[in-house]
């Protein structure tokens, strides 16, 4: 099993994303009285299957950006969807799709919602 959460977490502290929302990167939930913008990533499903060519390790993960400026928001959710993208470029994850993008707006911030197929062999 590879800790997923840990590299989720190292791929979006990439420069770009700090830049806006400095360290309010959280893991499942963010405080209500967080400042925007902010990130909220969450591992949904995980799974270890073994079989006679060796083990895959697969996980649906799902990450909201969240702020009260829609254009901010949007971008924000670009750079998280290219930090992510790192993870299959460092060989770490074989295999990572962007499965569904949603929008929405709620208690007066936009929510971008990305959720992301990952596999490693």
């Amino acid at each position: 099993m590879i800790k997923i959460d840990a590299q989720i977490y190292a791929a979006l502290k990439d420069e770009p994303i700090l830049d806006v929302v400095g360290t309010k990167i959280y893991p499942c939930v963010a405080e209500q009285s967080t400042d925007y913008p902010f990130i909220v990533f969450a591992r949904n499903a995980r799974e270890d299957d073994g079989s006679k060519d060796g083990r895959t390790f697969s996980a649906t993960v799902v990450i909201d950006v969240v702020d009260e400026d829609h254009d901010r928001s949007t971008n924000l959710a670009a750079g998280v969807d290219s930090a992510m993208m790192s993870l299959f470029s460092d060989q770490t994850i074989t295999q990572i799709s962007l499965t569904s993008c949603d929008e929405k707006y709620q208690d007066g911030a936009y929510i971008q919602t990305l959720v992301y197929n990952l596999i490693k062999k």
